[in-house]
C-alpha cells in the first residue's frame, strides 16, 4: 500500500488555499455537527423543548441541507483557491451559509403549511448557519494550513545539494589537498 497521499500537499503559490477533499470533507462535517450541536441547544434553551425534539426536527433537515450545500461549497471554495486572505473566505462562506439556511428554512416552513413561529425559525436557522458554516471552514483551514510536521521541503532540498555542488567544485574542497 503506498503512502504518497500521507504527503499530498495541495497548495502553491499560485493556489494558496487549494484543499483536498478529505479537506473539504472534514470542514463539511465540521460545519454541519457544529449547527445541530447549536440548534438541538438553542432551542433546547429558547423554546424549553427536549433535545431529543430538537434533534428530531433538526437531523433531516440539516442533512438535506448538507447534501445540497455541500456542492455548492466545493464551488465556492474552488473558486476562492487563489485568494489567501483568510476574511474573504470566512465572510464568502457566512453569506452561503445564510443562503442555505434561509432556503432550508423557507422549504421547511412550506412542507411544515404554516407561518406560526416563521420568523424565530429564519432568525435562528440563517444566523446559525451563517456562523457554523465558516466556522466549519475556519477550523478545517487552520488545520490544514498549519505547518508539516516531517514534510520534506524540496525546494530547500534542491538548494542545499547546489550548495554542496558548488563547495566540492571549489578550489581547495577536494578531501585531502593539504588545505
Amino acid at each position: 500500500m503506498s503512502t504518497d497521499h500521507v504527503n499530498e500537499w495541495p497548495r502553491t503559490d499560485l493556489l494558496p488555499m487549494a484543499f483536498t477533499t478529505a479537506e473539504f470533507v472534514r470542514g463539511a462535517m465540521a460545519a454541519w455537527i457544529g449547527f445541530i450541536a447549536f440548534a438541538t441547544c438553542g432551542y433546547a434553551l429558547v423554546l424549553q423543548a427536549f433535545v431529543v425534539v430538537a434533534a428530531v426536527f433538526y437531523l433531516p433537515w440539516s442533512v438535506g441541507a448538507l447534501i445540497v450545500g455541500a456542492p455548492a461549497a466545493y464551488l465556492l471554495g474552488w473558486s476562492l483557491r487563489r485568494i489567501r486572505p483568510m476574511i474573504v473566505h470566512v465572510l464568502a462562506f457566512g453569506a452561503l451559509g445564510a443562503g442555505i439556511g434561509l432556503v432550508a428554512t423557507a422549504l421547511f416552513l412550506l412542507v411544515r403549511g404554516d407561518g406560526d413561529g416563521g420568523a424565530l425559525y429564519y432568525l435562528v436557522n440563517v444566523a446559525l448557519s451563517a456562523v457554523c458554516v465558516p466556522l466549519g471552514w475556519y477550523w478545517t483551514a487552520r488545520r490544514a494550513l498549519r505547518p508539516r510536521v516531517g514534510a520534506i521541503d524540496h525546494d530547500a532540498v534542491a538548494e542545499d545539494a547546489a550548495v554542496a555542488r558548488g563547495a566540492a567544485g571549489a578550489p581547495g574542497a577536494a578531501a585531502g589537498d593539504g588545505h
